[in-house]
């Protein structure tokens, strides 16, 4: 945040913090730190009397909220889901102070103001908008608190609400901030600046009259902002040109009618816990044509598995799988359940206990366990088999889809069975275990081993799945950067795709960082050649703000690729990326290509 707010800064860890380094700094910022000892507690109040200002979250010593005029902290855990999901601000309270922000916080310290020179300037609001009458923005003269740690969603407006306080504690970063305010502002999406906006809307022949008005709108706007005295809401203004200047962006977009638009969800609920066919319909509305929810686990299901334990989510809502499929169909959207294979960290801790006892997860070298079951284990490779069938015998899904395919990492597995395995699979003896195969001769070897494991529950699954189904669609949400995947975690996703075990593959090509986003997706459209359509994986998670979603999304299409998947399908991503798509990139109705009869 501050980065884009163009503030430099300087970070003292605890044994830097002294009385003169922090009354050196005219603004002291502390993120979250639950220990504060005395020594570093009167440092910062002795910074502070002498003139510097202080912005703290959530968690500090009384002594520093007496110091600010703050009182009455009291730590307060939300007593439902979503109590504490938006903030609102008193706006006429601070130049640039914007009307809300989405924060999603499970708790705070509540405070209330204790000097006549202190006030509440935000407070919370539930998921429904109903107010929580709990301070979360609180300011005085020497200081602020927020009384929670600053969550990154809603980035540009959260972005907004740090230049206003730290605007009215330091007025001199004011300018600082607004010049690069207007430098950023023409930043959208993948292009670096006004004149390219400009470029791509005149050339572009997505690029309609409200596209044309918008970029107009925008840049006067900017001017404006440049021009107006610093008593205005200058950086608001440059914002709400932004706003125009990235509706320009959004609106003047190709929508190809063949082309796979997907969404992962990481709950299995869907944007609304408990209505599915809301979520379908919003999806529908941006131009989405499948969902991939994350319907169980290694040892968890949100549906009456008789193989998996049911899930609190299944006792909360009901059957997930059901729900989904029901309501996303009518809305002609695809169904492709998600599976994290092997990893128990969602599973009860009888479950997981019963599988350790019976020697079937893995060990790492030192003979340490590790919380995911082993691949080469006969009973998991069923358990795994079996639980990705009865989702396609029980649902008419259209599709599976792998996730954690995969070792957890290059500690990954080293039990007796292993050994065991790997010997009689191989003929090779093992003379000194696990050295020889971790790191001695048969390094190499044992990692290809590795990877033939994980490759045999992939081919099991499409085999079996297609021979129930032949409609059936088989995926993978894979690492990006092959082959080095192969060594760190056993995925040969390439050799599946040549084997045509996968009918399309999501590599996961999480960054904000386009040109490295570029890299990814090319190497992977010259190792796919063609043979099955290839979605990159987006993660809006890790982006600013919504365009530079939609700029990956322009990237991938450039590059070839046939679509893209993006992650992650959550409350607020009806207020942020499924607008965004729908203005353009999603604006007429695709048919995913992984349907049509030849690829």
């Amino acid at each position: 945040f501050l980065e884009a707010l163009g503030l430099g800064a300087d970070w003292l860890e605890d044994d830097a913090v002294d009385e003169g380094v922090l009354a050196a700094h005219p603004l002291i910022l502390v993120p979250y730190h639950p220990f504060l000892d005395e020594q570093a507690t009167e440092a910062l109040l002795s910074a502070m009397r002498k003139g510097s200002k202080g912005f703290f979250f959530y968690q500090v010593p009384n002594a520093i909220l007496e110091y600010l005029g703050i009182g009455g902290a009291r730590y307060t855990a939300q007593r439902e889901d979503g109590e504490f999901a938006e903030i609102r601000f008193e706006q006429s309270a601070l130049p640039d102070l914007p009307q809300s922000v989405r924060q999603s916080s499970w708790n705070i310290t509540d405070v209330r103001p204790a000097s006549d020179d202190a006030r509440v300037i935000g407070w919370w609001y539930d998921r429904e908008g109903k107010a929580a009458d709990r301070a979360a923005l609180t300011i005085s003269p020497r200081g602020a608190f927020f009384s929670h740690i600053l969550l990154s969603s809603d980035a540009a407006d959260k972005q907004m609400m740090l230049a206003a306080v730290l605007g009215y504690l330091r007025p001199e970063l004011r300018d600082v901030m607004l010049r690069a305010a207007v430098e950023r502002a023409g930043k959208i999406g993948h292009l670096d600046g006004i004149p390219a906006l400009e470029d791509w809307v005149a050339r572009h022949p997505a690029a309609d009259v409200s596209a044309r008005q918008a970029l107009k709108e925008g840049k006067e706007l900017l001017a404006a902002a440049q021009e107006a005295p610093p008593s205005q809401p200058r950086l608001a203004m440059v914002q709400e040109a932004r706003e125009r200047l990235t509706a320009a962006y959004l609106t003047a977009q190709d929508s190809p009618p063949v082309e796979g638009r997907a969404y992962w969800n990481h709950s299995g609920l869907g944007v609304y816990p408990g209505d599915w066919d809301r979520t379908a319909k919003e999806l529908k509305a941006a131009g989405f044509n499948m969902v991939l929810p994350n319907m169980l686990w290694g040892g968890l299901a949100h549906y009456p598995s008789d193989l998996l334990p049911r899930s609190a989510t299944w006792e909360q809502y009901g059957d997930q799988i059901e729900q989904c499929v029901r309501a996303c169909h009518a809305h002609g959207i695809e169904v492709h359940v998600w599976k994290v294979n092997f990893n128990l960290s969602t599973a009860p801790k009888q479950f997981a206990a019963a599988m350790r006892e019976a020697g079937r997860t893995q060990v790492d070298p030192d003979g340490n366990p590790i919380g995911w079951l082993c691949p080469s284990h006969p009973e998991n490779l069923r358990l795994e088999l079996e639980s990705m069938l009865e989702v396609a015998k029980k649902y008419p899904v259209d599709g599976l889809h792998f996730d954690y395919i995969r070792y957890p990492g290059p500690n990954g597995c080293y039990c007796d069975g292993c050994r065991q395995r790997f010997q009689a699979e191989t003929g090779l003896k093992v003379e000194h275990w696990p050295q020889d195969c971790y790191s001695g001769p048969l390094k190499e070897r044992y990692r290809q081993w590795r990877c033939e494991q994980i490759t045999r529950l992939v081919a099991a699954v499409a085999r079996e799945a297609k021979s129930l189904r032949p409609e059936i669609k088989i995926s993978a949400a894979v690492f990006g950067d092959y082959p080095s995947c192969r060594d760190s975690v056993g995925q040969d996703w390439v050799q599946w795709i040549e084997a045509g075990y996968l009918d399309f593959v999501c590599p996961m090509d999480y960054t904000n960082d386009d040109s490295r986003f570029v890299s990814l997706v090319e190497r992977q459209r010259d190792l796919l050649k063609g043979r099955i359509p290839l979605y990159p994986g987006i993660g809006a998670w890790q982006m600013p703000s919504e365009d530079r979603v939609i700029g990956q999304i322009v990237l991938a299409r450039e590059l070839g690729a046939d679509g893209f998947t993006i992650f992650n399908l959550q409350p607020d991503s009806a207020a942020t990326t499924l607008p965004a798509v729908a203005a353009g990139v999603g604006r007429i109705p695709a048919a995913p290509p992984h349907r049509r009869e030849t690829h």
